[in-house]
C-alpha cells in the first residue's frame, strides 16, 4: 500500500531552507519523495492522497523522474504511457521534458531508427499530450517520419487504431503530396 501524505515542512538545500507545502510521497515505507506543486491540483486539500488505482512501478519511475540526477535515460516505450498519464495527473511538466528528450534520442538514432509501432507510438503520446509544449513541437518530425512508411506497415501496427483521426489525416496528406511533387 502507497500513498501520499501532504504537510508543511521545511526544504533545504547548500544555500536556502525555507518552508513551502510539499507533498510527501511514501510507497511502502523505504521509498520518500518530496514533490514541489505548481498550480491547482484536485487533491491539494486533502491530508492524505490513496493510490490504490496507481500501478507501483509507475509511481517509483513517476519519483526517479523528479529526482535530481534523473531523467530521461530512465524511460522505456513499455513506460511511457504510464508514467506520462501521472505526470500529466500530477502536473509534474519535468517528465514531458525528459519524454521529450528521449523520443528526439531514438528518433535521431541513426543506428537504431524507430519501427513503424515506435514511430506510431510516440506520434500518439505527442497528439495526446499535446497541450504540453515540450512534446508539441515533436509532432511534424513524427508525422513526417509516419508519411514515409508504406501504408500497409501503418494499417498493420499495434498504434494505429488508436491514432486520433486528425493525425492520420495529417499523415496521408503528407505522403500525397510528395506523391504530387513526384509527378
Amino acid at each position: 500500500m502507497y500513498h501520499i501524505q501532504k504537510e508543511v515542512g521545511r526544504i533545504r538545500d547548500d544555500t536556502h531552507e525555507s518552508r513551502h507545502p510539499i507533498l510527501t510521497v511514501v510507497v511502502t515505507g523505504t521509498l520518500a519523495c518530496a514533490i514541489y506543486p505548481r498550480g491547482d491540483f484536485k487533491e491539494q486539500n486533502l491530508k492524505e492522497i490513496p493510490l490504490e488505482t496507481k500501478k507501483y512501478a509507475t509511481m517509483v519511475n513517476l519519483l526517479e523522474q523528479i529526482y535530481p540526477g534523473q531523467g530521461f535515460e530512465l524511460m522505456t516505450d513499455n513506460t511511457l504511457e504510464d508514467l506520462l498519464e501521472l505526470a500529466d495527473e500530477y502536473q509534474v511538466e519535468h517528465v514531458f521534458t525528459n519524454c521529450k528528450i528521449y523520443i528526439d534520442k531514438q528518433v535521431e538514432d541513426v543506428s537504431n531508427v524507430p519501427t513503424t509501432d515506435k514511430t506510431l507510438l510516440y506520434l500518439k503520446i505527442v497528439e495526446q499530450y499535446d497541450k504540453y509544449e515540450q512534446l508539441h513541437s515533436l509532432r511534424e518530425q513524427l508525422v513526417r517520419r509516419a508519411s514515409r512508411r508504406p501504408v500497409s506497415r501503418l494499417q498493420k501496427s499495434r498504434h494505429y487504431s488508436s491514432l486520433p483521426p486528425t493525425v492520420l489525416k495529417d499523415v496521408f496528406l503528407r505522403r500525397l503530396q510528395k506523391l504530387e511533387k513526384r509527378s
